[in-house]
């Protein structure tokens, strides 16, 4: 395997990370959501809301993160171009 080709594979690779965080990012957004349509119902919808929001707000900073090391990653292949 050449160098190139090394490298458009991990790119395809980080892609396909990167779109695997945003679904599991909507998911639990929407999971969320219907946990707070019942907020005042129970002890435990609280509790697993205020769970499933902060795992949201990990996630969303973890996919900000792998989003500026691509867009990095693939400046850095300009520049050695």
């Amino acid at each position: 395997m050449s160098s190139d080709e090394v490298v458009q594979e991990k790119i395809k690779i980080q892609l396909v990370r990167f779109q695997v965080y945003v679904f599991v990012v909507v998911a639990l957004a929407g999971a969320v959501y219907g946990l707070m349509l019942n907020y005042q119902e129970n002890v435990i919808n609280k509790i697993t809301s205020w769970v499933g929001f902060i795992f949201l707000v990990g996630l969303f900073i973890g996919i900000i993160h792998h989003y500026i090391s691509t867009r990095k990653f693939i400046k850095q292949l300009g520049k050695t171009k």
